[in-house]
């Protein structure tokens, strides 16, 4: 089935103007022509799934249901997207990955759920964008009443965490543009972000050897749980961070500049819209740095590819936030 592009700018969030900071031409490919690799990405399905499960510990789920509420996530995801193959086997690595992070965190803080006084999970919000004409869209984790205060909480997964990933936090675009929000619905009493920020463990099931079997699941969720209970503070950061006004402010000015950028950019003609040339590329970002991994649509700037007939190359028809029908509990502000 052939994949259809989407010229018409509906909706901003965090990760469409991260794109199209990094490259316009990843814009291109991502967004315009909805392409989207074939085949499995862990750090999607990891976070996601584990922000199901933190949703449900918050609201005071057992630990049962933490993990039946990353499962549900974990089974439309596969549903949805794959039906075959390597993409499977991948998804099921991840799966055990996922539980052992949801059991060590919970052990982690048994008493924390009891102890925090939520003032809601997952709510998606909108910001207007003066002549945008769109709006900018996310998702709030988490916020809780502290102290008399009122903080967002972002759940964050990482690889690493190391100085460079705390210090960048105090910049954080899209927990600003959601400060804006909770300020106009809360006033004084929002403090800022609390950043709960979790590493994943590199740790793999061990494969069997001459005089070994394979590692059984469950001794592999023990070694995973254990990087928790016994190694808490490696594998579990906090960072508290408070946001001025003027931070957010900022924040927003950068947000509607970038924006205003796009909205240029899609009010070209639709024949303009579709030429990948119109889009220019960045070439430092074919790489991520430091390593030799490549940009998915490297391939098709390589080979200077028009966008017909890609869908045979590895990719399949993109789904994503933009389409209107995934936005529901939006809360309205004017700026």
């Amino acid at each position: 089935m052939e994949i259809q592009p989407t010229t018409e700018l509906t909706a901003l969030f965090n990760s469409k103007i991260a794109c199209a900071k990094s490259c316009w031409r990843k814009y291109y490919w991502t967004y315009v022509r909805n392409f989207e690799r074939n085949g499995f990405y862990e750090p999607f399905f990891v976070g996601s799934a584990c922000h199901a499960g933190l949703e449900a510990f918050y609201l005071g789920k057992s630990e049962e249901s933490v993990i039946r509420a990353a499962e549900k996530y974990m089974d439309e995801y596969v549903f949805k997207n794959f039906v075959h193959d390597m993409a499977l086997e991948r998804s099921e690595k991840a799966r055990m990955l996922v539980t052992g992070i949801l059991h060590g965190y919970v052990h982690s803080h048994k008493a924390e759920a009891k102890n925090t006084n939520v003032v809601f999970t997952e709510r998606t919000i909108e910001i207007p964008m003066p002549g945008a004409g769109v709006p900018y869209v996310g998702t709030i984790d988490l916020a809780i009443e502290k102290r008399r205060r009122i903080w967002i909480v972002d759940h964050k997964f990482y690889r690493t965490i190391d100085e460079n990933v705390v210090r960048g936090l105090k910049i954080d675009p899209q927990v600003q543009m959601y400060m804006l929000m909770m300020r106009s619905a809360y006033g004084e009493k929002v403090g800022g972000c609390i950043y709960n920020m979790v590493k994943k463990p590199m740790i793999r099931q061990k494969k069997a050897t001459k005089n070994k079997a394979e590692e059984s699941r469950v001794d592999f969720l023990l070694r995973l749980e254990e990087c928790f209970t016994q190694k808490g503070a490696e594998y579990m950061v906090r960072e508290r961070v408070p946001f001025s006004k003027k931070d957010t402010r900022m924040s927003f000015i950068d947000t509607h500049q970038w924006s205003m950028l796009l909205r240029i950019m899609h009010d070209r003609s639709e024949k303009t819209l579709l030429n990948p040339n119109a889009w220019p590329k960045s070439t430092k970002a074919c790489f991520e740095f430091g390593t030799s991994n490549k940009c998915e649509f490297f391939d098709l700037c390589r080979n200077h590819c028009t966008g017909n007939g890609v869908n045979q190359m590895g990719f399949r028809q993109r789904t994503g936030l933009e389409r209107g029908d995934v936005i529901k509990t939006a809360l309205k502000i004017d700026v």
